[in-house]
């Protein structure tokens, strides 16, 4: 696993293998960290 993360802007860069396993943890963890739904649970961009 690599992160190369540039200094003082938005951009990262991550390579790792091509492994399902790998894919469902990140997809699991993403979900977790900011869920898709309900989307009644953000504040922002009401308008």
């Amino acid at each position: 696993m690599c992160v190369v993360n540039a200094m003082h802007i938005t951009a990262s860069v991550f390579i790792n293998d091509d492994e399902p396993g790998l894919h469902q943890d990140y997809k699991e963890w993403l979900e977790e960290l900011a869920p898709h739904e309900p989307i009644s649970r953000y504040r922002h961009n009401r308008t």
